[in-house]
């Protein structure tokens, strides 16, 4: 998410999240890199792909 809005700053104004939360967060992305890394690359993959992946599950319409 902090790669999205940018800024700590940004996130907590736009967000539920506390800025203890984020850096919470940030904490963990830095001890874990490679982990973190392929969380983001599988949560932005194409609807498509996550269908064939995941036929079971429903996806959201975008901005639902």
């Amino acid at each position: 998410m902090l790669e999205d809005f940018g800024t700590v700053r940004r996130l907590v104004r736009e967000t539920h999240l506390t800025e203890s939360q984020v850096r919470l967060a940030l904490a963990y992305r830095d001890e874990y890199p490679d982990e973190i890394a392929d969380a983001i690359q599988e949560n932005r993959l194409p609807v498509s792909e996550l269908r064939a992946t995941y036929p079971f599950i429903a996806v959201a319409p975008p901005g639902a």
